[in-house]
């Protein structure tokens, strides 16, 4: 389950997280870059390039589904235009991964999402299409 983020810690949005999909972090409280080379966590060089786009894909969209509704909102939207659609958010799906597994169809996502999360405006329509294209994105560069 989410934790309910305090009235305190919804004002302080902020600053520090960037606002694609890029930079969310993992686990282990690093960032997670969606462009870097391939490399060691794609194990041997002859991991084939569709092998390393889906074990690349997988990664980022395991990060991507245990990000609390806050921090996901922060991450799409740094300059927190998104924050006021929270508590809509909260109330209307359990997590992250409820939304991804939900609307996330053929890797891209379904457009009735903005209806069902009751998001009208086009630019914030714009940035969580811009934030799914980034965390869906099939490129992963040759590894050297």
């Amino acid at each position: 389950g989410q934790r309910p983020q305090s009235p305190a810690s919804l004002a302080k949005c902020g600053g520090a997280h960037a606002s694609s999909a890029s930079n969310i972090m993992m686990s282990n409280g690093g960032p997670l870059s969606l462009g870097g080379t391939a490399g060691s966590a794609f194990g041997s060089r002859r991991s084939t390039r569709v092998e390393r786009i889906e074990m690349r894909r997988a990664e980022k969209l395991q990060v991507a589904k245990g990000m609390s509704f806050f921090r996901w909102l922060e991450a799409v939207d740094t300059t927190c235009f998104l924050v006021h659609y929270y508590e809509a958010l909260t109330e209307r799906f359990d997590s992250v991964e409820q939304v991804i597994e939900l609307y996330v169809k053929n890797n891209e996502l379904q457009k009735t999402f903005f209806d069902d999360a009751g998001i009208r405006k086009l630019g914030h329509r714009r940035l969580f299409d811009k934030w799914f294209s980034d965390l869906l994105s099939s490129s992963v560069p040759d590894a050297e």
